[in-house]
């Protein structure tokens, strides 16, 4: 009460009038109603439910992907010390043992632990009741563990960069594709694949792509060969870089056309029009390129080599464009994907 008062009050010359407001006001004074927060439920199935409904930085539902890696990470995180909520609940500022608990899930995952502890974060800020009753210092001591996980993160990244060497460099790629085109044993799906990602580059974008005589709505992937178009509405940075169109060149139209007349899509199962599992190639691409280019590499490695040959070779203005293709800052091509040639 006395804070109130001194609020509405304080500084001002109390005459006849303003007594009278003052008095009325101690009369009249009821403590507020404490409003406490409900009690979290904390059980891991609630917990992992919770990841259902939670919400992106921009307040968009998670992807699918996200909401499957946050459930990993929380599983993984249990095993290590069950029920971390409740104990930094228990503990709010028994320094010793939060620090302990941060220790044991850095020292499990030394290259990734900014990535366990940011799920941690998450969980706190949108499970109902958590956020309330978690000590401001253990908040702030996991950002500051996650600050501290980066700078690790961002120099196993840098090592990366600069000694691991490409499996196959661009030239050796580009030349192997163009083999491969023109070998009438191999399967034409096979040879589409890898001349869309000499042509692209993209990540595991081909393996749900509908092949069309027409335009489809926004939501799906698809390529017309009436317009030449490729159509990419469904992937990982939509919402960064939206929808996304590519036209393809006349000669791999007509090989996309032609494989139309087998197939709906661009590349399916061995059971006629049957994708893969979520319409993914990523496991299949490495057994693919040990058969044909006598050399086992993934589309990370693609894009590596694709990445590598244009810091070295281009201009600054072509390297924004072979980024802007690829769907990736020209910052994150020179971070991320560059390599040493071997």
């Amino acid at each position: 009460m006395e804070q109130q008062l001194l609020d509405k009050y304080g500084g001002r010359n109390i005459n006849r009038r303003l007594l009278k407001d003052l008095i009325k006001d101690i009369k009249n004074y009821k403590e507020p109603k404490t409003i406490k927060a409900p009690e979290p439920n904390l059980y891991l199935d609630n917990v992992l439910t919770k990841i259902d409904t939670m919400k992106d930085g921009r307040g968009d539902d998670l992807s699918d992907s996200s909401k499957k890696n946050y459930k990993s990470k929380i599983k993984a995180i249990d095993k290590v010390i069950p029920n971390i909520f409740q104990l930094f609940i228990d503990n709010p500022n028994n320094n010793p043992i939060v620090n302990d608990a941060i220790s044991q899930i850095v020292n499990k995952y030394p290259k990734s632990s900014k990535d366990y502890l940011a799920v941690i974060s998450k969980v706190i800020n949108n499970l109902e009741g958590l956020s309330q009753r978690i000590s401001p210092y253990i908040k702030g001591r996991i950002q500051q563990a996650i600050k501290e996980g980066l700078k690790v993160s961002q120099k196993t990244s840098d090592e990366k960069v600069e000694f691991k060497p490409l499996k196959i460099t661009w030239k050796e790629f580009t030349k192997k594709v163009k083999q491969i085109t023109k070998d009438e044993k191999i399967p034409l799906q096979v040879k589409v694949l890898f001349e869309l990602y000499k042509l692209l580059t993209l990540r595991d974008n081909f393996g749900n792509v509908r092949i069309t005589d027409k335009d489809l709505d926004d939501d799906t992937n698809f390529y017309n060969f009436k317009t030449k178009i490729f159509h990419l509405n469904n992937y990982k940075t939509k919402k960064k870089y939206g929808n996304k169109k590519y036209e393809l060149p006349v000669y791999l139209n007509k090989m996309i056309e032609k494989l139309y007349e087998q197939q709906n899509y661009l590349y399916v199962n061995l059971l006629p029009d049957t994708l893969y599992l979520r319409g993914e190639l990523s496991g299949v691409i490495p057994g693919l390129t040990k058969k044909y280019f006598g050399v086992e590499f993934n589309i990370t490695d693609m894009r590596n080599a694709r990445v590598s040959y244009s810091q070295e070779k281009e201009s600054i203005d072509k390297q924004r464009i072979t980024a802007d293709i690829m769907l990736h800052s020209l910052a994150v091509a020179q971070q991320q994907y560059n390599r040493k040639e071997k």
